[in-house]
C-alpha cells in the first residue's frame, strides 16, 4: 500500500514539474513575440531589477515611456498565454 501511493504522489509531482515546465516555456515564447521595446523594458526590469529611473536613463526615454511599454507587455502576455492556457489567467 506505501509504494503504490508513493508512486502516484510521484506521478502527480513529475505531472505538476511537467505542467510548470511547459508553462515557462510558452511564457517565454510568448515573451519572444513581444515588440522590441516591450520586451527590452519588460527584461531589463522585470528580469534583470532594473529600477524605472535606471532604465530611464539607460535607455534615453521618460519613465512615463517606461510604464507604458511596461503595461503594454502584461497586457500581450496575459493574452498570449490566456491563448495557450485559457484556465491560468
Amino acid at each position: 500500500m506505501e509504494a503504490y501511493y508513493k508512486d502516484i504522489v510521484d506521478e502527480h509531482f513529475e505531472t505538476d514539474t511537467d505542467i510548470i515546465n511547459e508553462m515557462i516555456d510558452t511564457l517565454n515564447m510568448c515573451i519572444d513575440k513581444l515588440p522590441k521595446k516591450c520586451k527590452e523594458v519588460l527584461i531589463l526590469s522585470k528580469i534583470k531589477g532594473f529600477k524605472f529611473k535606471e532604465l530611464s536613463k539607460k535607455l534615453k526615454i521618460s519613465k512615463k515611456t517606461i510604464e507604458g511599454h511596461t503595461t503594454r507587455a502584461y497586457a500581450f502576455l496575459k493574452d498570449c498565454l490566456k491563448k495557450s492556457h485559457p484556465s491560468l489567467v
